[in-house]
């Protein structure tokens, strides 16, 4: 819902052959150099009902030759897939949000690419939970990620050092988020994928979910500003409606063509658009896991 914008970022596609694990780290996967993966366990809750001295649940973290990861298995399977968690079928237990997270500290082999990172995930969920995935596509309404009349407006990105620092989906980089008390919201993005645009897009509450159909590869400089203001008034309207179910999906609706408009009046800038169409969307199926990792 619109009303609980932007608390998860998350927050990243063909028929293929499952990936056993020890297939998947006999054929050279890239790997960490060493891992840790234990549960996350907050600290004791203070005067406020906050958790205490354990210290906060930072999603993703990178800094120079290490990652911290702390996030439900779910999202850490869409951080290493490039997925996000809606396109990820799986256990119920899995999507469960009341399902615990893990807290993972990992070293990057030295000179390894950051890039690497999600194919290293891959390995260690493989190893630690064993993990076995197939991919597979499916067709159904989407909220599609399109290139505007006049085309493409947005530069490729520079060079970007080695060092993204925190972030929250491998695929969309470092981001700097600005707001404003009348909810207008303001992105920078000095190195982003159109995927990872979608997947940033998408936490506003999108329902389906954007899907990059523009068919654009690369990464770009994204300076995206978006005006909420009527999309907060048309979900407290949502909200509110609890006896009437026909109202209630009209008040929704309502606040998805706020998102939709109020997104499509900054991604115009860019040269891009929103649309709702139907279109092919890749999912990542999770044949097994493991609830519990394996020794560290």
């Amino acid at each position: 819902m619109c009303y609980i914008l932007y608390h998860d970022m998350l927050n990243q596609i063909k028929l293929s052959l499952l990936v056993f694990p020890a297939l998947l780290l006999a054929q050279g996967q890239p790997q960490f150099e060493v891992a840790s993966v234990k549960p996350f366990v907050p600290g004791p809750p203070t005067a406020g009902g906050r958790d205490g001295g354990g210290g906060g649940c930072t999603p993703f973290k990178m800094d120079r030759g290490r990652v911290d990861i702390c996030a439900r298995l779910a999202t850490v399977i869409g951080y290493a897939y490039r997925l996000p968690l809606y396109r990820i079928v799986g256990p119920n237990w899995l999507n469960d949000r009341r399902s615990g997270a893990f807290a993972i500290a990992a070293k990057l082999p030295e000179g390894s690419p950051v890039n690497q990172v999600p194919e290293m995930l891959q390995s260690l969920l493989a190893d630690r939970f064993q993990l076995v995935v197939h991919r597979a596509s499916r067709e159904e309404f989407v909220t599609a990620l399109v290139i505007a009349k006049g085309g493409l407006k947005l530069k490729e990105a520079a060079t970007v050092d080695d060092d993204p620092g925190a972030i929250d989906n491998p695929g969309i980089g470092p981001v700097q988020k600005t707001e404003s008390a009348d909810h207008t919201y303001r992105w920078q993005a000095p190195s982003i994928t159109l995927d990872g645009l979608a997947d940033l897009c998408s936490v506003a509450g999108f329902i389906p979910a954007i899907v990059n159909m523009t068919g654009v590869q690369g990464r770009y400089r994204v300076d995206l500003t978006v005006s909420l203001k009527r999309a907060f008034v048309a979900a407290a309207a949502a909200s509110e409606i609890h006896d009437n179910p026909g109202a209630g999906d009209s008040a929704r609706a309502d606040m998805q063509d706020a998102l939709v408009s109020a997104f499509n009046a900054g991604l115009e800038k860019l040269g891009l658009q929103l649309e709702r169409r139907k279109g092919i969307v890749e999912t990542l199926v999770v044949d097994h896991v493991e609830k519990t990792p394996a020794g560290n």
